[in-house]
């Protein structure tokens, strides 16, 4: 390559171009994500938002490569080798790209080099987002969002609509130990259980034990559960063995609580069965 010195405007667009990249990397990644979500939704019983949350929360927190990993099953062998390469392509970006290329932006032909190549990187991405898109259609239309829903949202945000915050919980331990249960009406007349830990978080029944809720500390007006008080406390394993989803069993002191599903999308049943 010539000597030519690279002028300020130059160099310049050269982090314009990383930036650019380095941008569709990320909305490729969140693109991951909410696939991770889509394929973690059952038909069978309901999901609400905080559950929703709680998915994207794990997944925002795994590395891009784990998140791969875990969405594999979604793709063709071709489709998956091609997000393979993107996926490599960012870690590249992320980890080593100024390291092994920031001797090229000493000269002119080294700085166009690499815009030519941050150009391909984010013509990649792109085309691996699109077919990310593509792959988790069908398991979005499963969560009964319609296409008019999403262009409401996406609507929203192009108006500059403030959008609030993704809810955050601790993680739940391998075991709790549940010191209060609450029964309020949910939707449709339906009983929503609330369990308190003895730490004062709150979670809710989800369709693979304890999961996620909308507030962080009890309600004092909120009815005590007489059912589930009874054998309470007691130190319970939160994601118990699993059948199916909204379909296992919780060991409280001295009873079980059995989880079952309810009708497809409607709400789940629930029963306590006293030890002998």
């Amino acid at each position: 390559m010539g000597r030519e010195k690279p002028t300020d405007d130059l160099a310049k667009d050269v982090f314009a171009h990383f930036g650019a990249a380095y941008y569709h990397a990320e909305v490729l990644h969140r693109g991951l994500c909410n696939l991770y979500v889509w394929t973690k939704i059952s038909a069978i019983g309901p999901m609400n938002r905080y559950r929703i949350e709680e998915h994207l929360a794990k997944a925002f927190s795994t590395t891009l490569g784990q998140l791969v990993g875990e969405i594999k099953i979604c793709f063709s062998e071709d489709e998956f080798e091609a997000l393979d390469v993107a996926v490599s392509k960012r870690n590249f970006l992320a980890h080593h790209f100024w390291f092994e290329r920031v001797h090229l932006m000493s000269s002119a032909d080294g700085c166009r080099a690499l815009i030519a190549e941050l150009n391909a990187a984010e013509k990649l991405f792109k085309e691996t987002d699109n077919l990310v898109d593509m792959v988790a259609a069908p398991y979005l239309a499963k969560t009964g969002l319609s296409p008019d829903v999403l262009a409401e949202a996406l609507a929203e945000a192009l108006r500059g609509e403030p959008m609030e915050p993704l809810r955050s919980q601790r993680r739940l331990k391998k075991k709790e130990l549940v010191s209060r249960a609450y029964e309020l009406a949910g939707a449709g007349g339906a009983m929503a259980l609330y369990f308190e830990t003895d730490d004062g978080a709150i979670w809710q029944l989800c369709d693979v034990g304890l999961g996620w809720t909308a507030t962080d500390t009890a309600n004092p007006g909120w009815p005590p559960s007489s059912l589930l008080n009874q054998f309470l406390p007691a130190t319970i394993d939160p994601r118990p063995q699993l059948t199916a989803p909204w379909h296992y069993d919780m060991e409280l002191s001295g009873a079980t609580l059995v989880v079952r599903p309810g009708k497809p999308g409607g709400p789940f049943s629930f029963s306590v069965r006293r030890k002998k």
